[in-house]
């Protein structure tokens, strides 16, 4: 068989990649490694995704993985959703349990615990009373939640510095 000429080969390239740039979205733009299928959430076929081509190696088996991993997708994403439902009604549920024990306790080393929770977590409603405050009055009276919000966010936020700087991406 004859090698086409230079000019027709050009002719076919261009046409070729035409043909692709109209019915097929770009690749991927992660790493895909030999054998593995990219699935894609749009209706457009892709070169990578499972409605485009399987890879050459392994179709069967390629076609099998794509087919199941199509078949898992909708109940994992609603697995997701029911396991957010349930741990929220589940935290709810736990609220409710530690503002009861703690109206019921008397332990002083309970209050005492709860007393420097207390001193250590950041003071939303009263930063916001005194806000309310300020604007009333033009002053400040109680510094305290203030000073104690601020060092919690800056140990968060120095906590969260160093635990970054030690993972390596």
């Amino acid at each position: 068989m004859a090698r086409p000429s230079a000019s027709l080969r050009s002719r076919l390239v261009k046409k070729t990649r035409a043909w692709v740039a109209r019915n097929y979205e770009p690749p991927c733009f992660h790493r895909v490694r030999p054998g593995a299928v990219c699935l894609r959430a749009s209706g457009r076929r892709s070169l990578m995704s499972t409605t485009g081509v399987a890879p050459a190696r392994g179709n069967a088996e390629a076609r099998e993985l794509a087919r199941w991993q199509r078949k898992l997708l909708p109940f994992m994403s609603r697995f997701l959703v029911i396991l957010a439902i349930a741990f929220f009604a589940l935290s709810i549920f736990d609220v409710y349990e530690m503002r009861s024990f703690v109206r019921n306790e008397s332990s002083q080393a309970i209050r005492g615990i709860f007393d420097w929770m207390y001193r250590i977590l950041p003071k939303c409603y009263e930063l916001s009373d005194l806000s309310t405050y300020y604007i009333d009055n033009g002053n400040i009276a109680n510094w305290w939640p203030v000073w104690s919000t601020a060092a919690f966010l800056v140990g968060v936020m120095g906590l969260t510095m160093w635990l970054l700087h030690r993972k390596s991406f």
